[in-house]
């Protein structure tokens, strides 16, 4: 899932934001990121594993949040949602490579 504000440039940075079993305390992380008061865009890739069914987040929290998100300067929100558990530093290289070809840096949340 990847939702673009049409209005808004490229992202000046990358802020990857790797999940396992975080259903409860991910809002402590997307509080923080929607409270943010930048002068440029950014945009937010965010890599969980689909399992355990009761603990993983979901593409449906991160849209519900994504007017916040875009008035705290956030252009481009990207949901990877994966099939089985994989290492953290896998969750790393995945929101990497998928980082908007304009970002100039990769900030690990």
């Amino acid at each position: 899932m990847s939702v673009r504000f049409k209005t808004m440039s490229a992202p000046v940075i990358t802020v990857a934001l790797p999940l396992y079993k975080a259903k409860r305390s991910v809002w402590l992380a997307l509080e923080g990121l929607c409270a943010q008061k930048t002068d440029f865009r950014w945009e937010l890739i965010v890599v969980e594993e689909k399992q355990p069914a009761n603990f993983y987040v979901g593409k449906s929290v991160l849209t519900s949040l994504k007017h916040k998100l875009r008035r705290a300067g956030c252009c481009r929100l990207l949901y990877i949602g994966l099939a089985k558990w994989v290492p953290l530093s896998l969750k790393w290289i995945l929101a990497a490579r998928h980082a908007h070809s304009a970002s100039k840096m990769l900030m690990l949340q």
